[in-house]
């Protein structure tokens, strides 16, 4: 899965280098300056990033997430859990130490759901932990605007 991944970014980011091209000879320069802050030009191999959902019968689905800019090549946390009630959702990041895949951090950052941090992120590092997940290094951190200040630094 991840080399059919890193195999469709090289081939998009061939198709956004052609793109700007185009965009380049048609849009005035001093406009193109601001437009071209939003193109991001490098991805970050060290870090993967993921949404989730956790379905109302405890069936968590993972998506790898995708940025580009300022648009997402991914689902929505809604879809992916069909609409229907969920537990809670949010994003993972996992980076690679030593040549390994760590859990570095889970979230409950879902613009849809707005999910609870007390039980959604302890229910969604136990998820992954039964699946065979280290998450001894990952952080749990709260998205959601509910009173409490933000961490400063996410992965996200």
């Amino acid at each position: 899965m991840r080399a059919i991944s890193v195999d469709f970014q090289k081939r998009l980011q061939l198709q956004y280098q052609a793109l700007e091209a185009i965009y380049q000879k048609v849009i005035p320069r001093e406009e193109w300056k601001t437009i071209a802050k939003h193109v991001v030009h490098r991805v970050d191999e060290n870090i993967i990033k993921f949404i989730y959902a956790i379905k109302a019968d405890g069936e968590m689905i993972v998506q790898e997430e995708v940025l580009r800019a300022q648009v997402t090549g991914r689902a929505a946390h809604s879809e992916l859990a069909q609409g229907r009630n969920t537990f809670g959702a949010g994003k993972l990041a996992f980076e690679k130490r030593a040549g390994k895949w760590v859990m570095i951090e889970v979230n409950n950052g879902s613009g849809h759901y707005r999910p609870d941090a007390d039980n959604t992120l302890h229910y969604a590092k136990n998820l992954m932990r039964q699946q065979g997940i280290d998450v001894s290094q990952a952080q749990q951190v709260d998205c959601i605007l509910r009173g409490r200040p933000l961490r400063e630094a996410t992965a996200f």
